[in-house]
């Protein structure tokens, strides 16, 4: 998750840059859309200066979403993955893209204990002993 300030207002509130982010961030961090870009005006919050765009993609490794104020000069990107990226990769693109002056990124580990992992990791050491039994093998045996 990272938040870009000092942003652009017009480039934030221009809905096409930020379907196009949408729509070019995935395969720029090696993931894939498998959802078309899904992007709100939002014109319901009681104070006007929280309406804004909001969107997201579907990744075949979860999703990105985006929350943008004008007002604030601000963009939020959660990018949710089970598959590990480059957010520097992420983040520059974001902040190039959106005239950001700052940016606060924040990491979290998911699902640490998932059966998915554990079965990936069990693989991987599988396939290694193997390797190591290969490698241990008489050369013509």
């Amino acid at each position: 998750m990272f938040e870009l300030y000092g942003c652009d207002r017009p480039r934030l509130e221009n809905p096409d840059l930020l379907r196009d982010f949408l729509q070019q961030l995935p395969p720029r961090i090696n993931m894939t859309a498998v959802s078309p870009v899904h992007l709100y005006d939002i014109r319901e919050c009681t104070d006007e200066d929280d309406n804004g765009l909001s969107g997201f993609v579907i990744i075949a490794q979860s999703h990105v979403s985006v929350h943008a104020w004008g007002p604030y000069h601000e963009l939020d990107v959660d990018i949710c993955s089970c598959q590990p990226f480059d957010y520097d990769v992420a983040v520059r693109y974001a902040k190039d893209l959106f005239g950001a002056r700052d940016v606060e990124i924040h990491t979290a580990d998911r699902a640490t204990r998932s059966e998915r992992d554990l079965a990936r990791d069990e693989r991987a050491q599988l396939n290694a002993a193997e390797t190591r039994e290969r490698e241990l093998e008489p050369v013509g045996a």
